[in-house]
């Protein structure tokens, strides 16, 4: 049965239990929370000696885990059996022979990390006919500004939309990661003091003033000697500005002003939804979309893949990251 995060979340904290879970999927990050309340919370410190067993799946067949998961606890209420990295077994026939029939004291988590199983197999469908599962995609860019914006409000921390989006700029898909980052900043912002860029700067290492982010606003506004002045602070500090990331984000943004230019009729909160973008920002892409015409835009998809490939030496390239950064951007804005 396939559940939601905040489902299963609920039902463990009501002490409400099943005998297979199978938590997979591109974003482990709800998988490893999961996982975690399955080792640390359920079982008291003199029960886990007993009653639970962590292994990997580079170290273990189906068949020793068949026979763990069929054993019953001593001492306690509950045999926990947690498979991490299961993806790395490819035959599930054992566990498929006994699934149907795991004692109620049993909670078999196989955690599929970063993958999911092979639904066509006859085994992998008879586990997931009696599994509580939990499948996870990686987020888009606006999902990332909700986790981001939700996870501060959780912990009683305001956090204003611009700084969403700095965050969001700097901290890729990674939800582990940016969940690292953003503890950062609670520990060191009290609760009552809303986070900054100022605050990001300080205690993540995010240039306030010089970032993607930044350089995005300055392209989008023509403001030709700002981005020139980004440009340049990214060539002296290549290593912690890739050019590979910049390019990314270069794309993304450009992309959702062509993709406004087409939607210039319609309501300001479709367009926000369709560009995945929180309304705040829907004036930034309105200004660009006045400066940059359809041709302009593929100009700049044509540059932007052009210096991918000089990146990654496939066409001939004697300039180093910095070079490209900086050159790249006086050819946007020329």
């Amino acid at each position: 049965m396939q559940k939601l995060f905040s489902e299963i979340e609920r039902e463990l904290k009501n002490k409400i239990y099943h005998p297979l879970y199978i938590l997979e999927g591109e974003e482990p990050y709800y998988n490893e929370v999961l996982t975690d309340y399955f080792e640390n919370h359920i079982l008291s410190d003199a029960e886990k000696g007993f009653n639970l067993t962590i292994v990997y799946g580079k170290d273990v067949n189906d068949s020793k885990i068949a026979a763990l998961a069929n054993s019953y606890p001593m001492f306690g209420n509950y045999n926990i059996v947690i498979v991490k990295e299961a993806q790395f077994i490819k035959d599930w026939s054992a566990l498929s022979q006994v699934v149907a029939s795991l004692p109620k004291t049993t909670i078999l988590v196989l955690f599929i990390s970063g993958a999911t199983l092979d639904k066509r197999k006859t085994e992998i469908k008879q586990l997931i006919s009696h599994a509580v599962q939990h499948s996870t995609k990686k987020l888009k860019e606006s999902e990332i500004q909700d986790f981001i914006a939700s996870y501060f409000k959780k912990h009683k921390h305001k956090i204003s939309p611009d700084t969403v989006q700095l965050l969001t700029d700097h901290v890729n898909q990674d939800l582990s990661f940016i969940v690292n980052e953003m503890n950062k900043l609670i520990l060191n912002v009290p609760a009552e003091n809303e986070i900054t860029a100022a605050h990001v700067q300080e205690f993540i290492g995010i240039h306030k003033e010089y970032n993607v982010f930044a350089l995005t606003k300055a392209l989008g506004t023509r403001q030709i000697k700002e981005a020139l002045l980004i440009a340049d602070y990214f060539s002296r500090n290549s290593k912690e500005n890739p050019l590979v990331v910049i390019l990314s984000q270069l794309y993304s943004y450009f992309n959702k002003v062509l993709l406004y230019r087409t939607m210039r009729a319609s309501a300001p909160n479709e367009i926000a939804s369709a560009l995945g973008v929180n309304p705040y920002f829907i004036k930034e892409y309105e200004s660009a979309a006045r400066i940059y015409t359809n041709a302009r835009l593929f100009n700049i998809f044509e540059l932007l893949k052009e210096y991918d490939l000089r990146s990654k030496k496939i066409i001939e390239n004697e300039s180093d990251d910095g070079v490209l950064i900086r050159e790249l951007v006086m050819r946007i804005v020329a």
